[in-house]
């Protein structure tokens, strides 16, 4: 089959018959054969190399890198995403539109809601800092994608949060040195929710998520996976942690603790899977006041751990589950804990050997299944209180997968059996 111009255009002429000449073509075919020709002789070329270089300048997302807009103000459409928030006033939403972007911005405007949905930003950072740089106060953004993200001071992240509160829902931040790094901001509240933080971290010294000395940091049904090079999946120095109803696995990465909370504060982390990988490189799972010296940052300080799943699938060294100095004991009840010795775990928590029955393939499908596919895991434990699977709880914005589900409730269902037998009434 050949095939030519059709229709009016610069490149093809002002009139190019449709071309189709098939093997064994009769006198006809021939005809429009010479036809096509006549009219277009040696301009075929030329089409030709219109179409492939239109077709260079491509963007790899598909859309035209010319005049195609990559972010709106309602019907405004702007043709680089810095000019639109350079346009947005107090209280806009901007959408970054669907695409790879290799363009971040500077986020000056406040109450701002960004919309990514199916927007990626890729390998890109301006100021030396993120990908996008807040300076805004009291930030929303939904289902925004980054990448890649790498600067000199091997810190880079998706976000750089200068301004006060910040809330991310649906994000997805991977495979750069940092996901959100956020500064000293007395007043200013960071959540989470239902988003996934993965392969993040450098030099030990840049992490999943790092917020300095904020008055909050909230964590709602949300995955931190495979921090890297020795990077913790979360630390925070807020006045108050709250790190609930989400996953947080080192699975394969080269972490070091799942959680770190060097200043102290007030911190409550429950509901959780919480998984120690066995390439993890600190055996302590969790730190609470670890950079203090001589008394805490903050006048209150009580850490809860309760009703987690913690696994800990780290064979060498020593291993403790939580880590503490200059504050008071946590509390650490009804949790469910799996690879640790019974004499480091404190009473009233229900502990697994790896000599259970089943315990090591349970602890794998347990870290694993819950961790691989997105939304599945807004379906979380609630460990009752004498350390029994009791129920099935949902986070705030539950988006079940089909499939994922119920692998997610068999492994929950092995758990439980592993119990019962343990008490004798299975």
């Amino acid at each position: 089959m050949i095939l030519g111009c059709r229709g009016r255009s610069a490149g093809c002429g002002s009139r190019s018959p449709a071309i189709v000449v098939a093997a064994g073509a009769d006198e006809e075919g021939r005809f429009v054969m010479n036809a096509f020709q006549a009219f277009v002789g040696k301009r075929i070329y030329a089409c030709g190399a219109i179409v492939l270089a239109l077709v260079l300048l491509m963007h790899p997302s598909g859309a035209w890198a010319g005049d195609q807009p990559r972010a709106m103000i309602g019907d405004q459409p702007f043709p680089s995403i810095q000019q639109a928030f350079d346009a947005a006033q107090d209280g806009d939403t901007v959408t970054i539109l669907p695409g790879i972007w290799r363009e971040g911005a500077t986020v000056r405007a406040h109450n701002l809601t960004i919309e990514g949905t199916g927007a990626h930003l890729q390998d890109t950072a301006v100021g030396g800092k993120a990908a996008l740089v807040i300076q805004g106060d009291n930030t929303l953004v939904r289902g925004l994608e980054v990448s890649g993200v790498s600067v000199p001071s091997r810190n880079g992240a998706a976000i750089r949060q200068e301004g006060r509160n910040l809330t991310l829902q649906n994000v997805h931040f991977h495979s750069s040195e940092q996901g959100v790094l956020a500064g000293n901001n007395p007043g200013s509240t960071i959540i989470v929710e239902d988003s996934r933080f993965e392969r993040l971290g450098r030099d030990g010294q840049a992490h999943g998520i790092y917020v300095n000395r904020i008055d909050a940091l909230v964590i709602r049904g949300s995955h931190f996976l495979r921090s890297q090079d020795q990077g913790h999946e979360i630390k925070s120095r807020a006045t108050r942690t709250t790190i609930e109803y989400s996953v947080v696995a080192a699975l394969d990465g080269n972490d070091s603790r799942l959680i770190d909370l060097p200043d102290g504060g007030v911190n409550v982390i429950r509901n959780n899977v919480l998984q120690q990988g066995p390439n993890s490189v600190n055996g302590q799972l969790i730190g609470v006041g670890l950079e203090l010296r001589g008394g805490s940052t903050w006048p209150d300080n009580n850490t809860l751990i309760e009703r987690n799943i913690i696994i800990n699938d780290r064979r060498h060294g020593t291993n403790e589950l939580v880590r503490w100095r200059d504050v008071t004991d946590p509390e650490i009840i009804r949790n469910i804990i799996i690879g640790l010795p019974p004499a480091q775990v404190a009473p009233g928590n229900t502990v697994l050997s790896l000599g259970d029955s089943g315990r090591i393939s349970l602890a794998n499908t347990l870290a694993l299944l819950i961790t691989e596919a997105p939304g599945a895991y807004n379906y979380f434990i609630d460990v009752g209180d004498d350390g029994e699977l009791a129920t099935l709880s949902r986070s705030v914005n539950p988006v079940p997968l089909p499939g994922a589900l119920p692998l997610f409730v068999s492994a929950l269902a092995a758990l439980a059996f592993v119990l019962r037998r343990r008490r004798g009434t299975a």
